[in-house]
Parts: structure tokens; C-alpha cells; sequence
């Protein structure tokens, strides 16, 4: 690899990173073609971009970013899995990576503002947090919930007299 397509690759990984909100580091070592490229269809599908870098280029990239505690899990063969809007799409999909193939190896990750470095452990409890539009759905769920129970009440007392009214009709209609 010449020089300048170092230079332009430790470029293109300080960018990522300097966008990133999370990124986590894996193994994926053992993986075949098709889990490999199923692998990045996944990240796609999720806002993740996944690279397989170069151990001395990565370490050159992280330094001087919110990233450079990243720079110790860089061994063997790395893969790295960004993302810029949800913290936990990367961990959830390598997560499902990892429990179908049984191959892939999560070394770690870190957050943006961070300094320590997440453990696989805790990179799975990340992939079971609700995500971004999930939480969305929650905040809105309870948004909504006042309004329509106003709603709902304001409904309710019409009715209850209504029902009194009829109630009443119906005990003098008897009486009579």
C-alpha cells in the first residue's frame, strides 16, 4: 500500500470518528463470505458503517479523537462498526452477528465522551437498550397518554349524567 492511500485511509477513519457516536471494535475471524457480506448488509440496514481496518492505520486515526482509548483493542483482525446517530445499533447488530455465527468476537467499544472502554459485556447490555426510534415511540406513547385520558374523562361525566337522567326516568316511569 503506497503512502498516500495510508494517508488517505488514517483521513477518511479520523472523519468517521470525528462524526461517530460509538464505535466498537471485533474479531471476525472465522466468519465465511456470506455471514461476512450479510455482516454489512445488516449494518447498512441500520445506519452503521462497518470497515475492516488495518491495526497501525486505526491506532494513527484515533489519536487526538474522543476515540483514543480504542487504540489497545486494535489487534489481530479488526473490524469496526460506527455509528453516528444511535449508540446502540452497532452493539445490536454485531450482537446478532455474533449469537448466529458464533464466530464473531465484540473486543469492546466506546462512546463519544467517554474516556473508559466498554467490555463485550457490557457492549451486550448496549445491544439491549431500546433504540432511537424505539424511544421515540415511548415519548410519544407518553405524550399522548394525557391528552386522551383528558379526553376520555371529559367524555365520561356527559354520559354518567346521561345515564342518572335515564335512570331516574326510568324509576319514576315505574313508580307511576
Amino acid at each position: 500500500m503506497k503512502r498516500e492511500d495510508k494517508e488517505a485511509m488514517v483521513a477518511e477513519l479520523r472523519e468517521v470518528f470525528a462524526q461517530a457516536q460509538v464505535a466498537v471494535v471485533a474479531d471476525f475471524r472465522g466468519l465465511k463470505v456470506d455471514q461476512a457480506t450479510q455482516l454489512r448488509r445488516d449494518c447498512q440496514k441500520s445506519d452503521v458503517t462497518y470497515k475492516v481496518v488495518k491495526n497501525t492505520l486505526a491506532k494513527l486515526a484515533v489519536e487526538g479523537t474522543p476515540f483514543a482509548a480504542l487504540a489497545e483493542l486494535f489487534t489481530g483482525p479488526s473490524g469496526l462498526a460506527v455509528s453516528q446517530e444511535d449508540p446502540g445499533a452497532p452493539a445490536k447488530v454485531l450482537t446478532k452477528v455474533q449469537k448466529e455465527t458464533k464466530k464473531l468476537a465484540i473486543r469492546g467499544a466506546q462512546l463519544r465522551g467517554r474516556d473508559e472502554l466498554l467490555d463485550a459485556a457490557a457492549v451486550a447490555e448496549l445491544a439491549k437498550m431500546p433504540g432511537k426510534d424505539e424511544l421515540r415511540a415511548q415519548l410519544l406513547a407518553t405524550f399522548m397518554a394525557v391528552p386522551t385520558g383528558l379526553a376520555r374523562a371529559l367524555n365520561d361525566v356527559p354520559s354518567r349524567f346521561v345515564r342518572v337522567l335515564e335512570a331516574y326516568r326510568k324509576e319514576k316511569d315505574t313508580a307511576a
